[in-house]
């Protein structure tokens, strides 16, 4: 008998268990096959097993969840481990977990059933984000370019990257008639006072003086609301200028993000994810030594690792919430431990951190993915005693997945080295992600940790999943769809969440491991597509987006998951272009948007586990 609850359709066969009490006849090899392909058969889950019965409401799955449990008490056959469905809308994890309390469960479970926190994705730093989050604009700027041509990025610079000559330099890329305008505070140090073309119509700089001792240049630049494009170009500077600033209207510069941004991110509150904050995705992760991370007083903020560690604890600091941290790819071991570090000795102590590493590792497409695809062959084809194929899998998706599985775990371990005893899993929480459309992938990653490293819940907090609801089929299919059509659509999405056995599968697996509720690290509205658009744009502001995401997110611990954090925090454009949508609100200096409302009222209202 397995040791196991979760894998039993992935690691048996006919020989070792039953679906039900009933023969299948000839649906035994179907079945079989199945169970090759780590599902579920349908027609073993309709039957009445072992005194515990399949529940479905007008011929529709309710929400439910497959398990296998060996009973100890109960009605079952001696020995024999059963399809367990219970109801989870009538207390069925409860009683799950009670069942596995008195069960064969190793180690012990940490699945504690409770609201979940709601979090949030935070922004990236670039001249075109309509969130401007950073107190000092120039982080957000472009690389300098000539006075003529501020985009061009031609402006030859010193060793810390300021300009030497006359420069010019491409600050924000907004609507017109945004809002963004007011007095910036602009200072730097140069040879003398230079001439300045503010590129905006009505715009001037006044009060502008220069300090003979320091040679700090001060001015104030006046921006319009009206203004769409922020860029300066600096003339007769007699040799450049450096530690140039511009400082946002009436925003305190000891913070590093705007009033405005502080405030949207309460939408969030429980946790902030700074995957895409930090360049996971792209820039950061060709970085691998600490010694080029990007630091409070680096030029930029936008590229490197982007935004600095040191203004991600703040913030976390400022807004009470929990810190999820993506470690860039090429991070080699002395990165991840003084990160650690930081991390330790300056994230309130009241607050835990996520650790995962990179984001999604397991599409080749990405540079992490492809980096880590390659060095996973090279390592099975080239070292003999490599334990990736320890089971003698020669399917080259098999030891990617391990390979990240064990380098998550690393990161684990070194994490856990440096924090104090007791923190793992309370303060230090680290997460093991995969591909919410592969559950084959966790299975894996999840037995090879558990065969050559002991139990996965030694390493890891909990799985991660990416459950996006969405209407692509129809979106693809009809470029015509009425309002209506296309929010009857989204519903479907989360209905099909709600029906299926796809979560419950991860908490049946969180369960059986032992780790807590499953983290949804990116989840929301998933609207891509150029289909549609006018449609989509308008669904993203109306009063129905707000009740969807309402029953998106009732959905999630109704499937006994855990912390769910929104992608994406900011302002954005809902229906310009294919990959709009993620965002909350259109203007950050708006009235709060539907969706933020949804948001706010899931975060406050309290919900029966």
């Amino acid at each position: 008998l397995r040791q196991r609850l979760g894998f039993w359709w992935a690691n048996t066969t006919w020989a070792d268990v039953r679906c039900c009490e009933l023969d299948h006849g000839p649906e035994r090899s179907r079945c079989a096959a199945d169970q090759q392909h780590n599902t579920v058969c349908e027609d073993c889950v309709k039957r009445k097993v072992g005194g515990s019965r399949t529940t479905y409401s007008g011929g529709t799955k309710v929400g439910t969840m497959y398990q296998r449990v060996q009973f100890v008490s109960g009605r079952s056959e001696k020995g024999n481990y059963m399809n367990l469905r219970l109801s989870l809308c009538s207390g069925g994890i409860v009683a799950l977990c009670a069942g596995l309390a008195v069960g064969q469960v190793n180690p012990p479970s940490r699945f504690v059933i409770e609201a979940p926190d709601i979090g949030l994705n935070a922004t990236r730093v670039v001249d075109w984000s309509r969130s401007l989050p950073v107190t000092d604009m120039i982080k957000q700027s472009r690389t300098f370019g000539s006075p003529t041509n501020t985009t061009d990025g031609l402006a030859p610079v010193d060793a810390n990257g300021w300009p030497t000559q006359d420069f010019g330099v491409w600050l924000a890329t907004l609507d017109p008639n945004y809002g963004a305008g007011g007095t910036y505070k602009l200072e730097f140090e140069c040879a003398t006072i230079p001439t300045f073309d503010l590129h905006a119509a009505g715009a001037t700089a006044t009060n502008v003086v220069r300090d003979p001792v320091t040679g700090i240049v001060t001015a104030d630049l006046n921006y319009p609301n009206t203004t769409q494009n922020f860029s300066i170009s600096f003339y007769n500077t007699q040799g450049g200028a450096r530690n140039i600033r511009l400082w946002s209207p009436n925003a305190p510069r000891t913070n590093p993000f705007t009033p405005w941004y502080r405030s949207h991110m309460n939408h969030g509150g429980g946790v902030i994810r700074w995957m895409d904050a930090n360049e996971t995705m792209s820039s950061g992760a060709s970085i691998s030594s600490w010694a080029n991370r990007t630091r409070l007083d680096s030029v930029r903020w936008r590229g490197g690792t982007g935004i600095p560690y040191e203004a991600c604890i703040a913030l976390c600091n400022e807004l009470n919430s929990d810190m999820y941290i993506n470690i860039h790819g090429r991070a080699n071991n002395t990165y991840v431990r003084e990160l650690a570090r930081l991390i330790r000795d300056n994230l309130n102590p009241n607050l835990a951190v996520y650790v995962e590493w990179s984001n999604e590792v397991w599409a080749t497409g990405t540079t992490t993915g492809r980096e880590n695809n390659d060095a996973a062959t090279a390592e099975v084809n080239n070292i003999p005693d490599s334990n990736l194929d320890y089971d003698g899998s020669t399917n080259p998706a098999h030891w990617r997945w391990r390979r990240y599985a064990r380098r998550s775990l690393e990161i684990s371990n070194i994490f856990k080295e440096e924090f104090p005893a007791g923190s793992m899993f309370t303060r230090l929480r680290p997460i093991l992600a995969g591909q919410n459309a592969n559950p084959s992938q966790y299975l894996n990653m999840l037995n090879y940790i558990e065969a050559n490293y002991g139990p996965p819940a030694n390493y890891f907090h909990a799985i991660a999943v990416a459950p996006y609801f969405e209407n692509w089929v129809n979106d693809s299919l009809n470029p015509a769809l009425e309002f209506d059509e296309f929010v009857t659509g989204l519903q479907a999405g989360i209905d099909k969440w709600r029906n299926s056995i796809e979560w419950e599968r991860y908490t049946a697996y969180s369960v059986w491991h032992g780790l807590a509720p499953v983290v949804a690290d990116e989840a929301g509205i998933d609207t891509r597509g150029f289909n549609n658009l006018e449609v989509k744009g308008q669904i993203h502001r109306s009063p129905q987006a707000r009740t969807l995401i309402t029953n998106y997110i009732d959905a999630w611990p109704g499937a006994g998951m855990g912390t769910m954090i929104w992608f994406s925090s900011g302002a954005g454009t809902f229906d310009r272009d294919q990959w709009d949508g993620y965002v909350l609100t259109e203007n950050i200096f708006g009235a709060a948007s539907n969706k933020e409302h949804a948001l706010d009222a899931s975060r406050d209202r309290p919900r029966s586990a």
